[in-house]
């Protein structure tokens, strides 16, 4: 959380346990009334908020970094080891049902999801196992 964000928390915590009886309503009016004429203050709160929604909304998300490992790659480990989706996904430590399991592993021999990194060490751990 940014200052400007932290410092109308702090402003808003003050003023309920003031006027612990007002509404949310005039408790905004009060908050407005201490800053007024303070712009700038007023304009980095609305940016903070703002940015925050955006990014719960997953508009403004950070990228995510590429896989270490592609999902033909994933398929080729799990089709040397002779397992199902499912038994891979068993055997990669995931979690859920067999069917989950299976839905899980094929998006991500797909590339419908990327996989996570925790996976693919953990594929080729396995695969350099099995092969020795």
């Amino acid at each position: 959380m940014t200052g400007a964000l932290s410092d109308a928390l702090e402003l808003i915590r003050s003023l309920k346990v003031q006027f612990p009886d007002e509404t949310d309503d005039q408790l905004i009016s009060r908050f407005l009334k201490e800053r007024e004429g303070d712009q700038a203050f007023k304009r980095a709160v609305l940016r903070d908020v703002l940015n925050h929604l955006l990014r719960e909304l997953g508009e403004r998300k950070p990228p995510r970094p590429p896989s270490s490992m592609t999902g033909p790659e994933l398929k080729v480990i799990r089709k040397s080891l002779g397992l199902t989706r499912s038994g891979f996904g068993q055997k990669l430590g995931c979690k859920g049902n067999k069917n989950t399991l299976s839905i899980q592993i094929r998006r991500f021999e797909s590339g419908a999801r990327p996989i996570p990194e925790w996976i693919a060490r953990r594929a080729m751990a396995i695969a350099k196992k099995e092969a020795h």
